[in-house]
This record gives structure tokens, C-alpha cells and sequence, in this order.
């Protein structure tokens, strides 16, 4: 796949005006991919596992603090369009003081309204195929720090809720209260909407992302598919009805986003694809989240490896509710009143796992138990404070 997208950005016009780097973190197997055969300035290579998120935002603060106006982030399962760069080398020129950062992608379940030559602005941040200007860079520049790397989900809600309730309540009420993804895109989208900022893209795509079918369910070969194949890409969840491979424009104006369409092509939503979903419980941090059977990797909150053991199966997700039914978001006090007692109820959950995993090694005595036991009580003494933490924040907005 990596491959795939290379060769894309090599076919695309004035790619030799541009400094092209590769970022690889560490893994286990050594990339056989052939580097020899593109122009690139460089082969970046970890010498440690980053994760995604500290591998991304680390790559773009050393190649702005080295000097470039510009960064563009494609990771490897990005395909961009021939027309692609020639499009970001005009659309920088429609940025104003209310944009964070230009993707390259529409929404991948909507076609939005417009042609090749127009773009328009959406209240949301997608992460395919971005663009970042100085200006971005610098607004973030802060917040690419240890702190953030080493507790995402706290960072967050430390630094970012009282100003997501002042400049957007909205999302706050829908995103932040919630299920947040903690993790880069998920933060971009929280400092977006924070600061009251909105994301330029084209209303036709000039890139795509061919990396997933669901969701957090990487693209695979389990029908013996070619995964260099369209008609595989066109399975994936962010496949894009919009995307061609070039475009027709002679220069670029912005619509209005007023008018969005239904795509016709069928897109697996979360809800898809949430049967048989399991309940990941992270040993390092507790954190719990939802995912497809098997699909999860590493915990959204402090980036530990997951194993099959991580998980509670659940053998079918829960009906949706009819839309008459749903009950309005809770008021912000309500809402973390709500969190706190969801957060003191795992605290205690993981706290009965941890003693009991104890009196076990009492018993049994060996290495491995001693092991997951003192994990499960590192992670039931996080989660406490996590609770005590959000229970003080609860009675805080109650008093005031």
C-alpha cells in the first residue's frame, strides 16, 4: 500500500518543485520497500516505536522548525490526484484568518455541493491529505509537547474544555463529552472547533483514503483480494465517490457549503459494523473503548499495545434508538455529573479486577500474574484519580 501511494505522488504535476521526505516508525519487520527508485530529500527512520500521533506531529515540528512554510502530510494509505499539488499551491491563497489547515479530501460520506474549481469550508477537521501553513503550526506549536504524548485524553480536557464551551458549545456537547478520539486527528478537530476555526477542502476530492473498511478495521486480503486493486479501495470506509485521479480547472473560488447531497454510494458507518463489538479495557491507563471484534491495536488514550486479553465481548451492539425517543444533551453540569459517575463506576470496576488478580498471584505466584496484576492495579490507581478529577469538575460547574 505504501508502494500505492507513492507512486501516486510521483505521477503527480510539479512534484519536482517540492521537498519530499519519508517518516517511518519503528517496527519489528524491517520495510522492504525500494526508496531508490523516487526523489526524495530523505528516509526518516525511528529509532524507536513513536505511534502515530508523536511520529506525525514530531515529523511536522522538525520540518517547520528546519525552515519550510509549508508541510503536507499523506500517510501511506493516501492516494493523491495528478492535479493535487497544483490545487494547494492555489488554494493557500484563499486562506483567511479562520482557517486551520486545507485537506485534500470532501467528507467521505457526503458529496459536497460544488465542482472542480471550488472549494468551501466545513466546521470539522478530516485528516487525509493536509495541508498545514505556517500560521497552523505555530497556533499548535504549544501543545506538541510530552504532556500531550504521554496522557492525550487528560491534555485535552485540561487545556481545551473551557474554551470549547465558550467559542463552540455545540461541539463540545456532541464531541467532547463523549467518546473523543484523543489522538492527533482527534486533537486538531478539538483545537479546531476550540478556537472557532474551520477547515478548508475541495468539493471534489483530490485524494482518498483506501486504508480502511469500517470502522478501526484496517484493509485486508480476506477474500485472497488485491489490495492494489480499485475495485478493493472502493470497500474501504473513506473511499470517495468524488476522488478522479485528475481534474479540469483553470483556478480555484469558494461556494458556500449550504447545499450537501447524499452520496450514492453505500458507506459503512460505525453502527455497521459495531456487531459483535468488544469493550477494550487498556492495563497501562483503564481506558475503555468500543471496536469491532479484533480490530483495535493500541489504546486511544496512551497509545499501549492492546492485546486479544484487553477485551470484553459483546455478542451484538445495542439497537439505535428511534429519533423520537433520543433524549437532548445533557446541560454542561449534567453532562459532567454524568462523566464523573461513569468514570467512578470503571474506577471501581478496575479496582475489583485489580484486588482480585492479586489474592490469584497470592495463589499462584508467578512472574506473569505478578506482572498483569501490578498493570491492572497501575491502571485502577489512574483511573481513581481520572474520577476524582472529573467528580471535582462536576461539583465545580454545579457551584458555579
Amino acid at each position: 500500500m505504501l508502494k500505492k501511494s507513492m507512486d501516486y505522488i510521483s505521477a503527480a504535476r510539479n512534484i519536482e518543485a517540492h521537498d519530499w521526505y519519508v517518516y517511518l516508525d519503528h517496527h519489528k519487520h524491517n520495510l522492504k520497500t525500494d526508496f531508490s527508485t523516487y526523489n526524495l530529500m530523505g528516509v526518516i527512520r525511528r529509532p524507536e516505536r513513536y505511534g502515530l500521533t508523536r511520529h506525525i506531529l514530531s515529523a511536522m515540528k522538525g520540518l517547520f522548525e528546519s525552515g519550510y512554510e509549508e508541510v503536507l502530510i499523506l500517510e501511506d494509505d493516501i492516494l493523491i490526484s495528478k492535479d493535487f499539488l497544483e490545487f494547494l499551491d492555489l488554494a493557500v491563497k484563499l486562506r483567511d484568518e479562520n482557517t486551520f489547515t486545507i485537506a485534500g479530501i470532501s467528507n467521505e460520506k457526503v458529496s459536497v455541493f460544488g465542482n472542480d474549481e471550488d472549494v468551501t469550508f466545513i466546521d470539522w477537521y478530516l485528516p487525509w491529505g493536509v495541508l498545514y501553513c505556517k500560521a497552523d503550526y505555530e497556533k499548535i506549536k504549544p501543545h506538541i509537547n510530552d504532556k500531550y504524548f504521554s496522557s492525550m485524553r487528560a491534555y485535552i480536557h485540561n487545556n481545551f474544555d473551557e474554551l470549547a464551551i465558550k467559542n463552540n458549545k455545540a461541539f463540545y456537547d456532541k464531541c467532547m463529552q463523549s467518546d473523543m478520539n484523543p489522538m492527533q486527528a482527534g486533537f486538531m478537530n478539538v483545537f479546531r472547533a476550540a478556537n472557532n476555526l474551520k477547515q478548508m477542502i475541495p468539493c471534489q476530492s483530490r485524494c482518498q483514503n483506501i486504508g480502511y473498511y469500517g470502522f478501526n478495521q484496517r484493509l485486508k486480503d480476506p477474500d485472497g483480494e488485491d489490495i492494489s486493486l480499485e475495485k478493493t479501495w472502493k470497500r474501504a470506509m473513506h473511499y470517495t465517490p468524488t476522488f478522479k485521479d485528475d481534474h479540469e480547472w483553470k483556478g480555484l473560488g469558494i461556494v458556500e457549503n449550504k447545499k450537501i447531497v447524499q452520496s450514492p454510494f453505500k458507506h459503512k458507518t460505525k453502527e455497521d459494523v459495531m456487531v459483535g463489538k468488544s469493550v477494550y479495557i487498556c492495563p497501562k491507563c483503564g481506558f475503555k473503548t468500543e471496536a469491532p471484534a479484533g480490530t483495535l491495536r493500541s489504546c486511544f488514550n496512551c497509545n499501549t499495545r492492546l492485546e486479544e486479553k484487553s477485551r470484553v465481548v459483546n455478542k451484538s451492539a445495542p439497537a439505535p434508538q428511534k429519533e423520537e425517543e433520543k433524549e437532548e444533551h445533557p446541560k454542561t453540569a449534567e453532562g459532567l455529573v454524568s462523566q464523573a459517575e461513569g468514570a467512578e463506576k470503571l474506577a471501581d470496576e478496575l479496582q475489583e479486577r485489580a484486588d482480585k488478580a492479586a489474592e490469584e498471584v497470592k495463589s499462584t505466584g508467578t512472574k506473569k500474574d505478578k506482572k498483569e496484576a501490578a498493570k491492572l492495579a497501575k491502571g485502577a490507581k489512574k483511573q481513581k484519580a481520572f474520577a476524582e478529577e472529573a467528580r471535582a469538575k462536576a461539583d465545580a460547574a454545579i457551584k458555579g
